[in-house]
C-alpha cells in the first residue's frame, strides 16, 4: 500500500523528562503541516528486558550522583561511545529490524542518544531513511550523542556545536538550532498577577518555584526547609515530581511562608509564567524553559559530567546563579529578589530568541529534508 504522506518518526524514552519533552515539542510544530504523517515512538518500551527497564534503571542511578559520574566518565570518548552503541545494536538486531519495518519512516528524529543504536542497520537498509539527532544536553553532552553516521545533528548551544567537532562530527553535518520546547512556553501570558489569582497564589509577594526534574530528584527537601527561612516574605512553590513520597512528606510539613506543593504537572508553562524565580537542578529543558519564559534561575544541583557544563551555560549567559550548598541557595535566591544580581544582557536575549524558535525551525527543515 502506498504511503499518501510523508511519514517522520520522531524517537524519545521517559530516561528523565526532557528527550520526551523536546520530542513533543518537535511534533507539535510537525502535526501543523499536513503533508506528514508524524508518530512519536518511545523505542525503549518497545524492547524486551532489560533495555525496556532502563528507565527505571535510570531513575535509580541518577541517585547515586558518584557512580553515575563514574559511568559518564569511563564512556566519555568516541570509540567507547560508538563501541556501547554497536554491541547493543548487534545485540538487539532482530527487534530493531521489527522496528523500523513496522515504523516503515520516511525520515528518522531522534530526541535520544540511545536511538543511535538504530544507525548500523539503517547505513545498509532497502531503502535511505534520513535519520536526525537533536540533542537535548546543553553544552557537556555524552559523545553516544554525537555519531557521525547521522544525516544531520541539531545541537543546542555553540558549546555543543565545538563538543560535537571535538568528537570528530563535520561541519556538514552540524546545526545550531536551539533547544525544542512546547509553545506554551512562547504563549503570551496574563500578567504575574493574574495568573497567580487563577493559580491561588498569593498575589502580594515573590513566588519561588522548586524543581528537581520529573523524577523530583536531589534535595528538594532539604532546600525548600532553609527556604521557609528566608529573610523575605515569599510564596514558595513546590513540583516533586512522579515523587509521591517527597510529594506527601512536603504537604504534610508545617511552613512559615505560604506553600503550594504539586506532583507531576502538565503546566509548567503556566507556573513559570506565574513565577518570580526559579529553583531547579541543572536539567537542559527546564533551563531552556525559564529562559523563554524570562524566569531568574538558581541550580543547586547537577548530574556530575553530563549536566556540569549547563551550570556555565546559565551563568555565563547571565541566566541565572549556581549555588554549590543550600545556604548558598537562599543567598542567591536573596540577592536575585532584592535586585543585587540582575539577569539578562545581550547573550541571554540571544540564546532566549534561538531556543524559542528551535521546535519551528526543526520542524520546518525535517518536514522539507
Amino acid at each position: 500500500m502506498t504511503k499518501s504522506k510523508k511519514r517522520v518518526v520522531v524517537l524519545s524514552a521517559k530516561t528523565g523528562g526532557g528527550h520526551r519533552a523536546a520530542a513533543l515539542a518537535i511534533v507539535e510544530q510537525l502535526e501543523n503541516d499536513p503533508s506528514l504523517e508524524v508518530i512519536h515512538f518511545d523505542f525503549l518500551e518497545a524492547q524486551p528486558r532489560p533495555i525496556r527497564d532502563i528507565p527505571k534503571m535510570y531513575s535509580a542511578i541518577t541517585k547515586l550522583k558518584s557512580a553515575y559520574g563514574t559511568i559518564f566518565k569511563l564512556t566519555e570518548g568516541s570509540r567507547q561511545a560508538q563501541f556501547a552503541l554497536d554491541t547493543i545494536a548487534k545485540r538487539y538486531q532482530k527487534e530493531i529490524r521489527q522496528i523500523i519495518t513496522e515504523l516503515d519512516p520516511d525520515i528518522m528524529v531522534s530526541c535520544h542518544f540511545g536511538a543511535n543504536t538504530f544507525l548500523p542497520l539503517l547505513q545498509n537498509w532497502k531503502k535511505h531513511v534520513p535519520f536526525i539527532t537533536v540533542v537535548t544536553d546543553l553544552a557537556t553532552g555524552h559523545p553516544m550523542w554525537f555519531d557521525k553516521r547521522a544525516d544531520l545533528i541539531i545541537v543546542p548551544s555553540s558549546e555543543s556545536y565545538k563538543r560535537a567537532r571535538s568528537f570528530g562530527v563535520p561541519t556538514d553535518k552540524l546545526k545550531l538550532i536551539g533547544l525544542p520546547t512546547a509553545s506554551a512556553f512562547n504563549a503570551v501570558h496574563q500578567d504575574k498577577s493574574s495568573l497567580k489569582a487563577q493559580l491561588d497564589w498569593p498575589a502580594d509577594i515573590p513566588s519561588l518555584l522548586v524543581m528537581a526534574g520529573g523524577d523530583g530528584m536531589g534535595k528538594v527537601s532539604s532546600l525548600t526547609r532553609q527556604l521557609d527561612k528566608i529573610s523575605a516574605n515569599v510564596h514558595i512553590a513546590v513540583i516533586a515530581g512522579r515523587n509521591q513520597s517527597l510529594q506527601n512528606s512536603l504537604q504534610a510539613r508545617k511552613t512559615n511562608n505560604p506553600t503550594t506543593i504539586y506532583g507531576f504537572c502538565d503546566n509548567v508553562a503556566e507556573l513559570m509564567h506565574a513565577s518570580d524565580l526559579l529553583l531547579t537542578k541543572a536539567g537542559p529543558g527546564t533551563i531552556v524553559e525559564a529562559i523563554i519564559s524570562r524566569l531568574p534561575i538558581v541550580l543547586y544541583d547537577f548530574l556530575p559530567g553530563q549536566e556540569e557544563g549547563n551550570l556555565h551555560y546559565v551563568v555565563d549567559n547571565r541566566a541565572g546563579l549556581w549555588a554549590s550548598t543550600n545556604n548558598l541557595a537562599v543567598r542567591a535566591t536573596e540577592d536575585l529578589l532584592a535586585g543585587h544580581i540582575k539577569v539578562g544582557g545581550p547573550r541571554y536575549e540571544k540564546i532566549r530568541l534561538q531556543h524559542s524558535r528551535a521546535a519551528q525551525e526543526i520542524a520546518k527543515l525535517v518536514s522539507t529534508y
